[in-house]
């Protein structure tokens, strides 16, 4: 009788969920807080994410909801409720193409992600819109063991997981009719939120690492790729004139993201609506498969 009104409850929270009603956010945002706050215990697998864009010089935090555009530079902000390894692939990009886009080996240290604490993807890069447009979609995945990331290419009906779809049209279902799925959305139809100050990356771009470790850039062609494999730039041929400058000292500032501890949900008094995005799966024995879709035009 418990686990049917357990399962139950999940089935009606994921139906309001759809509705984009705050009690149901906050109903997922509870179970999600359950499981990190117990982790002796294994109650569901869950993750939240946002979506960090970088247009020009504009940063802002957003969901799926956004339209991209050619050029966008974005990063995923993952935060599990578990210990755990994050895995992400582009499914299908706009010219059909796939690739594994984290973890890629040399390129990204590890894939571990620590309950509470927010996971950048891709970790030393960006994922760039490059000038075909359309539709990407993107798999994102935590699981409790690590995986072969590889196998996330396979197509949806290949896998025995549930799997929740996020997609910019409200009428779709989330949860595929899956009553282990929860999925609840933050930030209503608010604008994108710009990211606090404290919050914003470094004035210099996180470093690429070498060409000769990048992954062939026909991968990537006419599609969302990592920054960190496009093809190298030439450089102008300038002649070499030799002078003198005089040394000055100069000053390093390196701009630190907060880390959320994640044991306590923030309190929801006057705070700006985000739109931060949480999935829940009840079936620990499960990993977490999200499917994303970004609009590119």
């Amino acid at each position: 009788m418990r686990t049917r009104d357990f399962l139950s409850l999940g089935f009606s929270l994921t139906i309001v969920c759809s509705l984009g009603m705050p009690s149901a956010y906050a109903g997922v945002k509870d179970m999600f807080y359950q499981q990190l706050n117990n982790p002796s215990q294994q109650i569901n697998t869950g993750m939240s994410y946002w979506i960090e864009l970088r247009r020009g010089a504009t940063i802002k935090r957003v969901d799926n909801r956004t339209t991209f555009k050619s050029g966008d530079r974005i990063r995923f902000h993952v935060t599990s409720n578990i210990d755990g390894h994050a895995h992400c692939v582009m499914l299908q990009g706009s010219s059909g193409k796939q690739a594994v886009l984290f973890p890629v080996p040399v390129k990204d240290p590890s894939n571990s992600v620590t309950r509470g604490k927010a996971a950048i993807i891709p970790s030393t890069t960006f994922l760039v819109f490059d000038n075909k447009k359309g539709t990407e979609h993107i798999r994102l995945a935590v699981s409790r063991n690590n995986i072969d990331t590889n196998a996330l290419l396979q197509p949806v009906l290949d896998m025995t997981q549930a799997m929740a779809t996020i997609t910019p049209n409200a009428a779709v279902d989330a949860t595929q009719g899956k009553p282990q799925l929860l999925v609840a959305f933050g930030g209503g139809s608010s604008p994108p939120n710009p990211l606090p100050q404290a919050a914003k990356p470094p004035a210099s771009d996180p470093p690429a690492l070498s060409m000769d470790e990048a992954i062939p850039s026909e991968n990537y062609s006419k599609d969302l790729y990592r920054e960190d494999s496009a093809p190298p730039r030439k450089k102008p041929f300038r002649p070499h004139t030799a002078h003198v400058v005089p040394h000055k000292p100069t000053s390093h500032h390196t701009a630190h993201v907060p880390q959320h501890s994640g044991h306590h949900p923030p309190s929801g008094g006057g705070v700006q609506p985000t739109p931060e995005t949480i999935i829940v799966n009840t079936n620990t024995a499960e990993d977490l498969y999200v499917d994303i879709t970004l609009e590119h035009s």
